[in-house]
């Protein structure tokens, strides 16, 4: 297993990461238990382990990726590319909860308000004109984000009239 899945798996199932071998290693039958980290117990409904392992997968493919940002990109590209990476994460929650069913005629106004105070306010306040480095894939995200949002925007509507 690559180091950074090893420390993935470690981290998902509790454990401490796997010490390496140095002049300064503890003699056998030590720890470094007792030296401010407890040891987290197992929880009963731990989650099996084909999870774990797709979970593994997800967290190192995501480090490839922020590896590659942060060398490919100049810092002002690499928070803008972070905003839009966090604007993403929230307007999928928006659509997970839509795509649910169980929306209410309130709840359908609520996430209105949530969606198109995101795109209105966030998405379109990103700006693009200033970037080199990553210029092209800022606009890209900042153009699937627009349309995403809008796209569940129509559908709010429609779920919305429809309830009517």
């Amino acid at each position: 297993v690559p180091q950074t899945n090893q420390r993935a798996q470690d981290n998902l199932r509790g454990s401490a990461p796997r010490a390496k071998a140095s002049r300064h290693a503890q003699p056998r039958g030590q720890t470094d238990q007792g030296q401010g980290e407890e040891a987290r117990p197992t929880t009963p409904g731990a989650p099996p382990e084909a999870a774990i392992n797709a979970d593994i997968a997800r967290l190192a493919t995501e480090q490839d990726h922020n590896k590659r940002l942060q060398r490919d990109l100049s810092r002002v590209s690499l928070l803008t590319m972070e905003t839009l990476d966090q604007l993403g994460k929230r307007l999928a929650g928006y659509e997970e909860k839509m795509a649910s069913g169980q929306v209410g005629k309130s709840e359908l106004a609520q996430l209105f308000g949530h969606v198109d105070k995101l795109l209105s306010c966030q998405v379109d306040a990103v700006s693009t004109a200033e970037l080199n480095s990553g210029k092209a894939n800022a606009r890209a995200a900042r153009k699937d984000l627009t349309r995403r949002a809008q796209a569940l925007l129509d559908r709010i509507e429609q779920e919305a009239a429809r309830l009517v």
